[in-house]
């Protein structure tokens, strides 16, 4: 199955990153995305087809003046390194300033582990394609979907859970 976006597609998640917190005291030259996503192993049938559709989308915006002038540039997390792994990355990247919002989970033990990680570092954070139902259950709708943390599947993009 090949995923198509569309120019509205792509606005409406960006407008949710967007919303989910990161503002700015003046216009920003560059929005710093970090997206996790299998890049080897046998994932990578799914991840390098999703990493390549981020590039692509990212290059098309910057070429029409990137997210309200903004560019967007991308950074990538390997999740075949394993759970730990990412979350050790994305606290990494959070911390040190390198992102301004955050990608997560083509794995729904990530989606898992990193979502109380992007709650507590107060990181907008979108967790796109958990198979997990454990992040909109009601008994953890704080910790997965509180102030920051996005659940969206862009095959249910106009009923989202944020």
């Amino acid at each position: 199955m090949m995923l198509s976006f569309t120019k509205k597609t792509v606005a409406a998640a960006c407008a949710l990153m967007l919303s989910a917190g990161v503002s700015y005291a003046e216009p920003a030259k560059t929005l710093r995305i970090g997206v996790s996503t299998y890049l080897s192993g046998a994932g990578a049938v799914f991840g390098v087809p999703a990493r390549d559709a981020a590039e692509m989308i990212a290059a098309n915006l910057n070429k029409e003046g990137g997210i309200k002038g903004a560019k967007v540039e991308l950074k990538f997390i390997d999740e075949n390194k394993g759970v730990d792994n990412v979350v050790v990355e994305y606290k990494r990247m959070v911390e040190s300033g390198e992102v301004d919002v955050m990608v997560i989970g083509l794995s729904s033990s990530i989606c898992l582990a990193v979502a109380p990680v992007a709650e507590q570092l107060k990181m907008p954070t979108i967790l796109w394609d958990c198979g997990t139902r454990g992040c909109t259950r009601k008994t953890d709708i704080n910790t997965c979907t509180g102030l920051r943390t996005t659940r969206l599947r862009i095959t249910s993009l106009p009923r989202c859970t944020y």
